[in-house]
């Protein structure tokens, strides 16, 4: 077998090793870069010839990771062109099987579905089911969430139509659980059958997803691993994004927003993390999910 499937958007190469196909830094979705960051996800652009799926992918712009919890392994290029999934399987074709997809940890400002703890082949092998790992926007790429931030009601890849002004990483989970829906056949898996599981900040997507309409549907079973249904009210997240602008020194629009720097972001992010940490008040992250009136219309607990 030579390793080739095909997917919406073209042809993927993967590599075989101990008896399981593995595939790497699969878009699932546009770079949100430039003027698509802050924006829903959209469809990737299709490519020609063979897409070479032998490495992984950046990895989101993120904080370093909490000490002593860091996952070895991953992949240290940092990029806003960050949202590829890596899948897992010992057959392409045969019987379709059941399809577990992680989302990694990390506090919503750090992690990779890359780092060697999360790589899915043995899994994959030991309990027959395709793994598929994904990176999804963190910090205040993924999920900052303001008034500002608004859109108008426009399709994205995750559904019909978007509102809301937030929950971008959210949205990044539900747009590749639909990747996974309408591609995970060519890897030998079953997408009547999707379980979605996560620790941590991964836990609470999960927790999350099952309380978002649009994520309906795209899984029938969840494992959440200590992740509370914790999010942000509309005004909690407002005030973190407004504490954002104010440290970055710039106004509170998108256009001025835009024009930052990644790693200042970060930065922006970290410092508020660590002011919370000091006492500050609140759940000691600086960003969550929030109950923006998009995607999430209420509390998921």
């Amino acid at each position: 077998m030579d390793g080739i499937v095909e997917v919406r958007g073209g042809r993927l190469r993967g590599i075989e090793r101990h008896g399981v196909w593995s595939f790497s830094g699969v878009p699932y979705a546009a770079p949100p870069v430039g003027p698509l960051r802050w924006q829903p996800p959209l469809e990737p652009q299709p490519w020609a010839g063979i897409r070479e799926c032998d490495h992984f992918g950046p990895i989101a712009p993120q904080t370093p990771p909490i000490p002593g919890m860091s996952i070895g392994g991953a992949p240290d290029e940092q990029s806003e062109d960050c949202l590829t999934l890596n899948i897992w399987t010992g057959e392409l074709g045969g019987a379709p099987r059941p399809v577990m997809a992680w989302i990694h940890g990390g506090g919503f400002n750090s992690g990779t579905g890359a780092g060697d703890l999360y790589r899915g082949g043995t899994l994959a092998r030991e309990g027959d089911v395709v793994v598929v790992t994904i990176n999804y926007r963190l910090g205040a790429l993924g999920f900052l969430a303001h008034p500002a931030l608004q859109l108008p009601s426009s399709p994205w890849a995750g559904g019909d139509e978007w509102s809301g002004c937030g929950n971008w990483g959210i949205a990044d989970q539900i747009a590749a659980l639909v990747w996974v829906r309408d591609n995970i056949v060519a890897f030998g898996g079953d997408p009547g059958n999707v379980t979605i599981f996560g620790e941590s900040a991964g836990g609470m997507s999960v927790s999350a997803l099952l309380g978002i309409p649009a994520a309906r549907g795209l899984y029938h079973r969840a494992i959440v691993e200590s992740g509370p249904p914790f999010t942000h009210t509309a005004d909690e997240a407002a005030g973190r994004a407004e504490l954002v602008a104010e440290k970055l020194g710039v106004p509170l629009t998108r256009q001025a927003l835009e024009q930052v720097p990644p790693h200042e972001l970060v930065r922006a992010g970290l410092e508020i993390g660590q002011s919370l940490a000091l006492g500050d008040g609140g759940l000691p992250l600086p960003f969550l999910p929030a109950v923006d009136g998009g995607l999430l219309t209420r509390s998921p607990e």
